[in-house]
């Protein structure tokens, strides 16, 4: 059997000693609200001035004539090809009618 769980000794206790910066190490634990109502100048308060929040409103109108332009000649293309398409489909049509 291994030895690594035999019993051992028991540790003497560690020595008491004081530390010389035991003052450094902050208190943890709650704050009391004096701490808060006493130093009020020691903490920054961040203000927002109005004109630097984004507002969210619907944007403004574009009168732009390249624009204008350009969607009416997308436009007028997309009509013309889809005119073409029906006229291929109807004379298909038309063509598969007469040979029946």
């Amino acid at each position: 059997m291994s030895t690594f769980f035999r019993k051992r000794p028991p540790y003497p206790p560690r020595s008491e000693h004081a530390q010389a910066h035991e003052e450094d190490f902050p208190i943890i634990g709650p704050a009391a609200e004096s701490v808060f109502e006493d130093n009020d100048d020691d903490y920054p308060v961040l203000e927002v001035e109005v004109d630097d929040v984004p507002v969210a409103v619907p944007a403004e109108p574009i009168d732009s004539t390249h624009l204008t332009s350009t969607l009416e000649a997308i436009i007028t293309e997309e009509m013309a090809q889809a005119e073409k398409r029906i006229r291929q489909r109807i004379s298909a049509e038309l063509k598969k009618h007469f040979e029946h």
